[in-house]
């Protein structure tokens, strides 16, 4: 490879393309994960930090149906994870190696998580509710 003469990174920022220079036939594709900024309340950073990538962290049932991962928060003890797509939210005992999910479908595709923040062992969703739906 020469260089490229063309760079772009996919709508959710998992991925970056690269078109080769001198050749638009091939087309490198680069896989990135992202870190989720792991911080309690007081703002102290946590001693355990989780990386994920669009084929990591998440089970299949659950990716299908609410890509892309928007947010994940790792609780304080680093035993818990958040996860939260475009819609949703699912819980991951790291101990037990279990995802804990909505009983109700509906109710989870309910959820916009804009952000995710664990107090304790209590996690605290900000959910978007569109004024158009109410």
């Amino acid at each position: 490879m020469s260089g490229t003469s063309f760079i772009q990174w996919d709508e959710y920022g998992y991925r970056l393309y690269a078109v080769e220079e001198g050749s638009s036939e091939r087309i490198l594709a680069f896989s990135f994960g992202k870190c989720c900024l792991n911080r309690g309340v007081s703002g102290k950073t946590h001693a355990r930090q989780v990386i994920y990538g669009e084929d990591r962290l998440l089970m299949v049932s659950y990716i299908s149906q609410n890509w892309p991962v928007l947010h994940v928060a790792a609780s304080e003890d680093g035993m818990y994870l958040a996860v939260a797509g475009l819609h949703g939210l699912i819980l991951y005992d790291i101990r037990l190696n279990r995802w804990r999910f909505f009983g109700d479908v509906t109710q989870e595709q309910r959820i916009q998580c804009t952000g995710l923040l664990w107090m304790g062992k209590i996690v605290v969703v900000c959910n978007y509710i569109d004024s158009s739906d109410t």
